[in-house]
């Protein structure tokens, strides 16, 4: 085989999965800014669940949703809001390793993401909810 040869089997699939990660890592990206709105916020959110969710750990799978129970406080679904954030406080938990000090950092995180003036305290309150029990209903 030529040089020439090596070097595209190489390149090419490497290009084709540098391309697939990064254009989905950009689009997840969308999923954490409230200065979009709260429908093509949750779509990034799903859709980097679903490109990129083989390869995330709990404490990114929580992260996700939690900015995905954000948005649909956002749209009025309370009741999927408080599924989503209540999936969050189990994933943290398992993130943290079940310790309370490492949990508490996370709900700390959670609770600067809820103090920007965007967030409505209706959405607070289903956080809070979710929260005091987050079993799934």
């Amino acid at each position: 085989m030529t040089k020439a040869r090596l070097t595209a089997l190489f390149a090419i699939p490497f290009l084709a999965f540098w391309t697939y990660f990064m254009v989905s890592a950009f689009g997840s990206a969308k999923c954490h800014n409230l200065i979009y709105p709260a429908q093509d916020r949750l779509a990034a959110c799903r859709g980097g669940d679903a490109r990129l969710g083989f390869l995330m750990t709990d404490a990114q799978r929580a992260g996700n949703a939690f900015w995905q129970g954000l948005a649909l406080a956002e749209l009025g679904q309370t009741e999927d809001a408080r599924t989503a954030f209540a999936r969050s406080f189990l994933l943290k938990w398992q993130a943290a390793g079940q310790s309370l000090p490492r949990f508490e950092r996370f709900v700390a995180e959670d609770l600067r993401q809820l103090s920007a003036p965007s967030v409505t305290e209706e959405t607070r309150e289903i956080w809070r909810d979710a929260l005091k029990d987050p079993r799934p209903r």
